[in-house]
């Protein structure tokens, strides 16, 4: 799991609501040794992976039922770490807010490419009343 990749919200009419991302990483490494300060270490190289994330949410009853999952929604790849937000606590890829009976999700996600990785947002609007 990317560190910070969950969140937690209450919506008006007391249900809890919990987002996470959950990674499934496939690589196929192979070791090589390498001189490193005139010490042999084996280092892993990728040969080829492949990452599945996928966004998931659920309904936690606060009475002590079991939590439900109503939502898997499977992501392009989530920004790793957590930036500093407003005012000045960590936010990580997922942040959920409740406003009424509504969520709002926002995600952190990125474009990798050969120079650089670009972070992008994007932002659902989930009206739990629609929810299984």
């Amino acid at each position: 799991m990317v560190a910070n990749a969950f969140a937690f919200a209450r919506s008006a009419d007391g249900v809890g609501w919990l987002a996470w991302i959950v990674t499934n990483r496939d690589i196929d490494v192979h070791y090589e040794l390498v001189d490193f300060e005139g010490s042999l270490l084996c280092q892993a190289i990728g040969d080829s992976g492949d990452t599945v994330d996928v966004l998931h949410l659920a309904r936690v009853p606060l009475d002590g039922d079991a939590p439900a999952e109503v939502l898997a929604l499977p992501l392009p790849d989530p920004a790793q770490g957590a930036f500093t937000g407003f005012p000045g606590r960590p936010v990580g890829p997922v942040v959920l807010e409740a406003f009424g009976s509504d969520l709002a999700l926002a995600l952190r996600l990125r474009i990798d490419s050969e120079m650089t990785q670009f972070p992008y947002a994007r932002l659902f609007r989930i009206d739990t009343t629609r929810l299984p």
